[in-house]
């Protein structure tokens, strides 16, 4: 017996669900919580300094409160400790990249029925996408494996490696942390074209530029040059 039935609350809490992510893709679009910082801002403030209508970012900023994001007193609205951590651009824990990401999947995702229809794909590769959904995707992987890559290279034993090739490694989270922990190991970032940017501002970030390269190319259809004693492939399907 199903011990959770479906209701109609249950079914209308997952079908308006979306309100919810919308109003934080808004804050995180706006920069909202990047904006206030550490301070105590009056709505007008906000709205002064992003150019906006006063009511409306009243109105979200209600909302990001009553989502405990922002926190409110005699008017003024404050981050939450975890908005801090999270959702301001300055963190090292910033993970508004793959919000935005996911921001920009929202009208594809409303187009699941035609896409079921018809067996064809409703948008582009993010990586082939506008310059600002690519940044939203490569950086959003950025923040992902930045949860993770910490602490997966220590299960990794690389002693005596030299030379790592990241296939598919979109910024070189996953080469840049490889490095970090083994020394003498160097890298080399696989990815498309347009990825370069991102993987050598990234690698710049960690003062790698010496130890870790990037080669631009598509590995379903080029060969891959180069020599090396040992491949990382993630998130790569």
């Amino acid at each position: 017996m199903n011990k959770d039935p479906w209701n109609p609350g249950k079914l209308l809490g997952i079908s308006g669900s979306y309100w919810q992510a919308c109003t934080l893709h808004a804050g995180v679009h706006l920069e909202i919580f990047s904006l206030i910082g550490d301070d105590q801002l009056r709505g007008e403030e906000i709205a002064q300094r992003l150019g906006a209508d006063t009511r409306g970012v009243r109105l979200l900023l209600n909302a990001l409160t009553a989502m405990k994001l922002l926190v409110t007193s005699e008017g003024r609205y404050g981050n939450t400790a975890e908005a801090k951590t999270f959702l301001v651009i300055a963190s090292a824990e910033y993970i508004g990249h793959i919000i935005m990401h996911h921001h920009h999947l929202v009208h594809a995702w409303s187009q699941l029925p035609q896409a079921i229809l018809t067996g064809k794909p409703v948008r582009k590769r993010s990586s082939f996408g506008e310059a600002k959904e690519r940044e939203s995707f490569l950086m959003g992987m950025f923040n992902l494996a930045m949860l993770i890559a910490p602490k997966l290279v220590r299960q990794v034993d690389l002693r005596g490696r030299h030379h790592l090739l990241d296939l598919g490694g979109g910024p070189g989270t996953y080469a840049i942390h490889f490095c970090l922990a083994n020394p003498r190991l160097r890298a080399t970032v696989y990815d498309l074209p347009t990825t370069r940017p991102f993987a050598l501002q990234t690698i710049d970030r960690f003062d790698l530029g010496d130890r870790i390269d990037f080669m631009a190319g598509d590995y379903v259809e080029e060969d891959i040059t180069g020599t090396y004693d040992v491949v990382w492939l993630s998130h790569i399907l």
